[in-house]
């Protein structure tokens, strides 16, 4: 991801209640908003070490990255559509906690996320 400085300051940079997740996706939707083209470029890569962080802690990263996807659709798309989002997770880690898929502890996790609940012991 490439910005601008004059832009990035512009907006405040990141919003420091991300965690881990969704702020890049953020960042770019307040750039967006403030008249800055935003763009796509689908012929640039990098190669990154894949998720070291998470590997470490995966149930913490787990739930920061659900916590901060719905912080996302909360603040994009409003109370009721992130409302709607955390219903809708719930019920399919639901299944798939019962299915064997995820464990229980993944799906407390994630529901406290989702629900804005502090991280499970």
């Amino acid at each position: 991801m490439l910005v601008r400085t004059s832009a990035f300051d512009e907006i405040g940079g990141f919003d420091h209640r991300y965690f881990l997740c969704f702020e890049e996706m953020d960042l770019a939707h307040r750039l967006r908003d403030s008249g800055w083209s935003v763009d796509f470029c689908a012929d640039a890569w990098a190669t990154h070490a894949g998720q070291r962080s998470r590997l470490q802690a995966p149930l913490f990263s787990q739930y920061h990255q659900y916590r901060s996807q719905r912080r996302y659709m909360e603040r994009w798309f409003g109370g009721r559509a992130a409302k709607r989002y955390a219903r809708l997770a719930r019920v399919s880690w639901w299944v798939r906690t019962r299915s064997g898929k995820m464990t229980n502890a993944e799906y407390r996790v994630r529901a406290a996320a989702v629900s804005g609940a502090d991280l499970p012991e």
